[in-house]
């Protein structure tokens, strides 16, 4: 069987959705007894947390306050949250995990020291990644510039002995014309092979170009697998003449940069390749910077340039070391190679990276410890141990695989799979799914899994299709994405390398980043989709809330639209909401889901805009931040006013699509709010006029 196979019969695998969502049902049938509610029967309420970092946090906080005294937090059956939605989802299943099922406020529950209540705790921790005592903006960027250092130790020293051994000074084959020609150093076999390789793709392009037009011609109506065949070897010949041409110039060019220094300052003679290359980085990264600033069509374009020369100048960096030291015989190169080799065999690439600053954050500022369970041991918690018995809802929490070079056409053009961890299961439709109780290959640690949720920061993401930045990232270790194991038991192994260099290796290349291999790349899990609703619908749930605090300052509905595109292509299911084009923005509105078997669904959508309900402090912080309630995700220090605005809109948003009544159940309250929709005052959507 295939390593992409994710259907083998294994006792702690399952490639059959069947299966798991039969597993669920009956772990929902517990947690169903014991709020005191019947087992499921077609019920099932779903709700879900968008991204948004820290903003998308503070928001669903208020949103479950707002649930909570309502009585109907309890009616959820899924949580399922994606990055920022996933903080607080993981703070709420945390601390549920804690408490008696009876117990309606979760935020109001003390902490184990006396300093107030959880909701004090996150209100103090907003400003999570620097919020711990000891931790400030120095430690942060400390740590950024260890995870960038220690990588480059890895990294450095096999790609200088990569581009000396290029050279393949051993064949000794003398090249005197063409030596004569170029500014070729003698003793670079290698590299003019190369040369002579690019030379020979581009001279064979006419004559691929003239079979192509002798193979369409005569075969185009009874051979259409040839005549694309013969397309494709006129797209390879070039592209494979270009990246031939470009490493084989590398000499070339640190010749020449070299020559250049020399003419202009004569003192550093001998040093020029290094430095000058240095140079040549600088200046990529300059072209790169005022691109980004520049935010336009030229503007990207030369932001795109600027990596390449970025990219293009370490590696000609690295050659022109190899080239001033003798790589085999130099101690101090040596104790570096051993030294990367060391790192790359015993040393955790997702510890060292931003990654584990990231997670152990996240896990201090959302997990404290309460007076209800003292000794919790927040730093081991596991997704299991979110347990039905105590009336908690089944969090999903939803990542990104990475399906860059997947078989299936439709992963590879996404480049990439919804990938949630959950109690019971973690994995996907492509790599199926595994036992997360027994199944100790994987680390299936709660905070692990929010910290994987919201990788937005990473290379080879389904965001990062720029190869040269992706490159980039990759070689300076600027990742907050994970590296794991792949849930299914038969797939691929990779060489017998050290982790750390196979991984880096695969990151810079793009290659085999998909679900065939033993080790996959997972990141944030809005790189597909952004509000949780995926996993839901494939679910089929009766009943969806859905809650999108993505910045959004045009209302464009970008993630809503995705989430939409998604799910009916992947399980033909329809979501159906009212929208016209000069519609304003509402805090909520009420649809359907048509699911492909024929049953349906309700899907109550809320959105944070400013609405008539809202309070005057909320107003007033508006007026201070006009980009409120869409201040970018990039901002994630937040002050306490800010905490505030949100958390209570959130409150006000939810209170607004409440009736005057008692709601005896969340179908009882969609049948309110369907009677009330179109009632909603379309004046009360627009936000407060700012002077």
């Amino acid at each position: 069987m295939s390593g992409g196979d994710a259907g083998a019969a294994h006792p702690l695998h399952s490639g059959d959705f069947d299966t798991i969502r039969a597993e669920e049902a009956a772990w929902l049938a517990q947690r169903r007894t014991a709020q005191g509610l019947p087992a499921p029967a077609g019920d099932e309420v779903g709700l879900s947390f968008s991204g948004g970092g820290i903003r998308s946090a503070v928001f669903n906080l208020g949103v479950i306050e707002a649930l909570e005294s309502r009585g109907l937090m309890s009616r959820v059956d899924y949580l399922s949250s994606v990055s920022g939605g996933g903080y607080i989802a993981g703070a709420y299943s945390w601390l549920r995990a804690q408490l008696d099922a009876a117990q309606p406020d979760t935020f109001g529950t003390p902490l184990a020291d006396g300093g107030g209540t959880a909701l004090d705790w996150f209100r103090r921790h907003v400003q999570y990644l620097i919020a711990e005592r000891g931790f400030s903006m120095w430690t942060l960027l400390a740590s950024i510039g260890a995870a960038v250092f220690l990588n480059l130790l890895v990294v450095v020293a096999p790609l200088i002995l990569i581009t000396d051994v290029m050279t393949l000074g051993f064949i000794g084959v003398p090249w005197p014309a063409l030596s004569t020609d170029l500014p070729m150093p003698s003793h670079h076999e290698g590299y003019l092979l190369l040369l002579g390789a690019a030379g020979m793709c581009f001279a064979l392009w006419p004559f691929a170009a003239l079979r192509f037009a002798w193979i369409a011609t005569r075969q185009g109506l009874s051979s259409s697998g040839r005549v694309d065949s013969a397309r494709i070897g006129l797209g390879l010949l070039p592209m494979f003449g270009t990246m031939f041409l470009l490493v084989g110039s590398i000499p070339v060019v640190a010749h020449w940069l070299d020559h250049w220094l020399m003419q202009a300052a004569p003192t550093l003679t001998g040093g020029g390749g290094p430095l000058t290359s240095l140079g040549a980085i600088a200046s990529g990264a300059a072209a790169f910077w005022r691109g980004q600033v520049r935010r336009t069509i030229g503007g990207d374009r030369l932001a795109m340039i600027g990596l390449a020369f970025l990219v293009y100048g370490l590696f000609v960096f690295a050659y022109s070391v190899a080239e001033h030291i003798d790589t085999l015989h130099s101690p101090v190169f040596l104790g570096f190679l051993a030294l990367s080799l060391l790192l790359g065999v015993f040393c955790n690439l997702n510890a060292i990276s931003i990654h584990g600053y990231y997670r152990d954050r996240l896990r201090q500022a959302l997990m404290p410890a309460t007076a209800a369970a003292p000794k919790a041991d927040a730093y081991g918690f596991r997704n299991d141990d979110i347990t039905p018995t105590t009336g908690a809802p089944l969090h999903l929490v939803c990542a990104t695989l990475n399906t860059r070079t997947s078989p299936d056409e439709r992963r590879r053009s996404r480049e990439g799979d919804c990938f949630s961890f959950s109690p019971l299961h973690y994995g996907s439709s492509a790599t199926g799914w595994a036992d997360a109780r027994t199944n100790r290959n994987f680390d299936a640690r709660l905070a692990t899994s929010i910290a994987i949720a919201g990788a937005a920061v990473d290379p080879d993401s389904p965001m990062t299709r720029n190869r040269p930045l992706s490159i980039l990232m990759a070689m300076f270790n600027l990742r907050l994405g994970y590296w794991g194991f792949n849930p299914n038991p038969d797939a691929r192994r990779a060489l017998p390398i050290p982790r750390w260099w196979m991984r880096i290796g695969r990151e810079i290349t793009g290659l085999h980043l998909d679900e065939r291999w033993r080790d996959i790349h997972l990141s944030d899990g809005g790189q597909f989709e952004n509000l949780g609703l995926y996993e839901l619908i494939r679910r089929r749930l009766p009943y969806l809330i859905a809650i999108d605090a993505g910045s959004d300052p045009d209302y464009s509905y970008a993630d809503l639209g995705n989430a939409i595109e998604r799910v009916r292509v992947d399980f033909g299911a329809e979501i159906q909401l009212a929208f016209s084009p000069d519609d304003p923005p509402r805090p909520w509105r009420l649809g359907q889901v048509r699911y492909a078997d024929g049953t349906r669904g309700r899907l109550l959508y809320f959105k944070p805009c400013l609405h008539g309900a809202v309070s005057v402090d909320v107003i007033a912080y508006q007026r201070r931040s006009p980009s409120f309630p869409n201040e970018p995700t990039s901002n994630q220090f937040f002050c306490e006013a800010q905490f505030e605005a949100y958390r209570w809109l959130a409150r006000e948003t939810v209170r607004a699509a409440s009736p005057n009544r008692e709601i005896g159940s969340v179908a009882d309250w969609f049948d309110a709010l369907e009677a009330a929709q179109d009632a909603w005052p379309v004046a009360a959507a627009h936000a407060p006029t700012v002077a």
